[in-house]
């Protein structure tokens, strides 16, 4: 039996300039995949994030998001509240995403197991200057 598939890419491509960061990106994401993206700071990680989730669009090609899938982004740099939780953090990033809708637990779980679970009720501290 097939997966379905949940989101894909074909033949995008982003510039910055005279600088290209992909060129005929092709790929999908299907039901139950897991994937990583990695590489050296500037070789347009976040871009292809924020294309991916619909932030930004590409020079070329197209994104196509299965009807009823949601992608969500988190910046980098966000501003968070003062005293929140990473907890918090990823439920805000699922704002729109019904409070009683099992799948929202389940995607917080599984956004917690990218990282230590035991550390998604961790408050981050106010770095010094």
């Amino acid at each position: 039996m097939s997966r379905p598939l949940l989101l894909s890419c074909e033949a995008i491509s982003k510039a910055f300039g005279t600088r290209s960061l992909f060129d005929g990106l092709t790929f999908g994401l299907f039901e139950g995949d897991q994937a990583g993206l990695v590489g050296p700071n500037g070789s347009g990680k976040s871009t292809l994030l924020k294309i991916l989730a619909g932030v930004t669009t590409p020079d070329a090609g197209t994104r196509s998001v299965r009807g009823g899938v949601r992608v969500g982004y988190v910046p980098q740099d966000p501003v968070f509240a003062e005293g929140g939780t990473v907890d918090e953090v990823v439920r805000a990033a699922l704002d729109g995403v019904d409070e009683d809708d099992p799948r929202r637990s389940i995607r917080c779980r599984a956004a917690g197991r990218s990282g230590s679970p035991s550390r998604a009720s961790w408050r981050p501290r106010p770095m010094s200057s």
